[in-house]
This record gives C-alpha cells, sequence and structure tokens, in this order.
C-alpha cells in the first residue's frame, strides 16, 4: 500500500521521536551502570580498607593453596615484607625455614572444622605469641573454597598477664617478708638488750667486752639484711614531686659524706642545663643513688674520682650517670650484679643493686651498666617525664 507523503513524513517523525527516547534510556543505563560500577568499587574498596587496617591478622587460601587475602596486619605478625603475596601458593610465601609454615602445613589440609590455636614462633627479630582461629571459608551455594586464618598477636597480653603476676607475687612476698622480719627483729632486740647489760658489767677492752662487740656488730649486720629485704620485697609506693636534680645529687653526697672524706674522694657535677628538674620520689631515688655511691666509694683507692652527670633527653625524659675510676666489675659479674643476693663482697647482703633496680623501674626507668676492668665504672639511668610515666 503506498504511504502518501504525509503519512511518510508523521512514520518519520515519529521513528525521530522512538531514536531520541531510545538514546535519552540509553543514557540513562549508561549512567545507572557507572553509578552501580562506581558503587561497587567503593564497597570493594571501603571492604578493602577495612580488610587492611583491621588489628587481625587475616589469611584466606584457597583449596589449592593459593592464597587470596594477607593483610598488612598478618604481613607484620608474621614479618612477610613482600608485597605481591596474593595469588600465589603459599609455599612461595612461606619457605622450609619459616615456623608459621609447619602449621600451614599441618592445618591446611584439616581446615573443614573451626580449630583454635596457640603457637610461639622465633622470627628473625622476634619471638611471637600467636593465637591462631582456623575455619572453612564457604561460598553463598555452602561450597567448601578455602579456609580462613585469624591471627592475634598475644605477646603484648602475656607481657602484661606476667606483670601482674609479678605484682601479685611482690605483693606477698611484701606481706611475708614484713611478719618475718618482725618476727627475726623480736628478738635480736632481746639479745642486744642483754648484751648490753653484760657489757656494762665487763670491764672496757676486756676478753668478754672485745666478744660482746662482736655479737653486737653481726646483730647489726643481720638488721641490715632484715631492712635492705624488706626494702627489696615490698612493693614501692611512690611520692612524686618536683625537685632539682642538683638538690638530688648533694643530698646523696652528703649522706656519703664520712666515707667521702675518710678516703679523700673528689666529687664532680656536671649538670648540663641550669635548674633542672626532675618528677618523682625523691627518697627512693637518693636511696637508690646512695647505694651506687656506696658501691663506688669501696671501690675506689684514696683520691679517686666520683662524677655525677644529668642531662634532658627525649623531650622530658633524663639521664643521669654516676661514673667512678674505681677497680671495675668483672665482665662475667656484669649480667648479675641486679639479681638479689648476688654479691662479691665478703659481708654484703647483695640485696643493694636489686633495690636501685626497683626503685628505677618503679619509676618507669631503666638503669645499665659500662665497666672496664681497672679503670672504671658508669651508671646509666634514664628516667621518663611527666608525659610518659
Amino acid at each position: 500500500m503506498i504511504k502518501t507523503k504525509d503519512e511518510i513524513g508523521f512514520l518519520g517523525h515519529v521513528f525521530n521521536i522512538m531514536q531520541s527516547n531510545i538514546k535519552i534510556n540509553e543514557d540513562k543505563l549508561n549512567s545507572l551502570r557507572k553509578e552501580a560500577e562506581d558503587e561497587a568499587t567503593y564497597i570493594k574498596s571501603y571492604n578493602e580498607l577495612i580488610l587492611q587496617n583491621i588489628p587481625t591478622g587475616i589469611l584466606t587460601i584457597d583449596l589449592n593453596g593459593i592464597v587470596t587475602v594477607f593483610n598488612k596486619e598478618a604481613k607484620k605478625i608474621l614479618d612477610i615484607n613482600e608485597k605481591k603475596c596474593v595469588d600465589k601458593h603459599f609455599s612461595e610465601i612461606f619457605n622450609l625455614n619459616h615456623p608459621f609454615r609447619h602449621l600451614l602445613d599441618k592445618y591446611f589440609t584439616s581446615a573443614l572444622e573451626e580449630q583454635l590455636t596457640e603457637a610461639t614462633l622465633s622470627l628473625a627479630n622476634r619471638t611471637v605469641s600467636l593465637s591462631i582461629k582456623i575455619a572453612p571459608l564457604f561460598d553463598p551455594n555452602n561450597k567448601l573454597i578455602g579456609s580462613n586464618w585469624l591471627l592475634v598477636d598475644l605477646s603484648e597480653i602475656k607481657k602484661l598477664r606476667t606483670k601482674i603476676k609479678e605484682k601479685e607475687r611482690l605483693a606477698y612476698l611484701g606481706e611475708l617478708s614484713a611478719a618475718i622480719a618482725h618476727e627475726i627483729r623480736n628478738p635480736l632486740n632481746s639479745i642486744s638488750l642483754y648484751l648490753g647489760i653484760l657489757k656494762r658489767k665487763s670491764s672496757e677492752g676486756s676478753y668478754h667486752s672485745e666478744i660482746i662487740n662482736k655479737i653486737q656488730n653481726e646483730i647489726e649486720l643481720l638488721n641490715d639484711i632484715v631492712t635492705n629485704f624488706l626494702a627489696f620485697a615490698r612493693p614501692l609506693q611512690l611520692k612524686y614531686q618536683r625537685f632539682l636534680i642538683e638538690e638530688l645529687f648533694e643530698e646523696t653526697v652528703f649522706l656519703a659524706n664520712d666515707e667521702i672524706t675518710k678516703r679523700k674522694i673528689h666529687i664532680e657535677y656536671q649538670i648540663k642545663i641550669k635548674n633542672l628538674e626532675l618528677l618523682g620520689d625523691i627518697i627512693q631515688l637518693k636511696r637508690a643513688m646512695l647505694n651506687i655511691v656506696q658501691n663506688a666509694i669501696e671501690a675506689m683507692e684514696p683520691g679517686g674520682k666520683l662524677c655525677f652527670y644529668a642531662n634532658r633527653v627525649k623531650s622530658d625524659g633524663l639521664l643521669i650517670i654516676i661514673e667512678d675510676n674505681g677497680r671495675g666489675i668483672n665482665k662475667n659479674d656484669l649480667r648479675n650484679i641486679f639479681k638479689p643476693f648476688f654479691t662479691t663482697k665478703h659481708s654484703g647482703t647483695g640485696l643493694g643493686l636489686a633495690i636501685v633496680n626497683n626503685i628505677i623501674k618503679a619509676h618507669s626507668g631503666k638503669i645499665f651498666v659500662r665497666s672496664i676492668k681497672a679503670k672504671g665504672t658508669k651508671f646509666y639511668i634514664y628516667l621518663p617525664g611527666k608525659e610518659n610515666l
């Protein structure tokens, strides 16, 4: 049937409208598709961001042993520095010498059921305690496609548990030592009282008087042992205050003045900052300094030199150095000097430097020693500032 010119024109107009509508709809579809793709990309990136920043190590392995997920925390925990780990077989990432490899070999084929285990891995630069949860991974159709390994570093938690147990142990030891000290001191006081009576009845310089003096000296030594043991065993209750480091040094020297004068020890102060302050328990720190100073005096010949050094480090932290030019400490003894009851003296209790170590630790500080035989010893004490306590 032949169309008239008007009909043909009308049909062309309708066709053009249809083409235009198709184009508009196509543009809308493209726009919607792009929005969907952008949304999918955003969700993928967001999920990836969460995965990489979650504070739990996540390692996912498919049924062929190919790693499909290996987040940043897992790499950190397992000390893996390779950037490209995904899409590799786990044997390419963990060689036979890596301590995590034997766990993969052991549990990879038996990951059909959830398993929870703990392991201690000796890595290149550290030892890490791990909690490892292994769980099967299923797709939406409940088909097994691999396994998930969740890794939690327990090292800090175990350190915290150890500290808590140590505090509990020290608290118990403090109570026990106080009770023992009381039971020991009572008879010692009675013995001293009776010895005093006997001494008054003995003539000065007689044989019996000399024996009594020796017994009294031994009683004083026992009292010192009990006092030092109490100081070591009791948990310290610090009373913080601000004071000048110069004041700490001078009061310590004053307490040791008799021995310093007797041996003609030369004292030198090197305080790098004027009016340098420290936040701490001055009474406990004086006790620590005095123990170090007394050891230094005993190690030096008459006319020796004792130097006190102090300077600010790490923003508001403080470094103290006490240096003598004495006989030094044997290399084999250096590792033991802070252990309780270790001593190289004939009459020492072996608790002096153990008490020093406790006091510095109670201030959240650190102490270490360098010594050269026949040349002298340096005690380095770092005490943190208020913001680091």
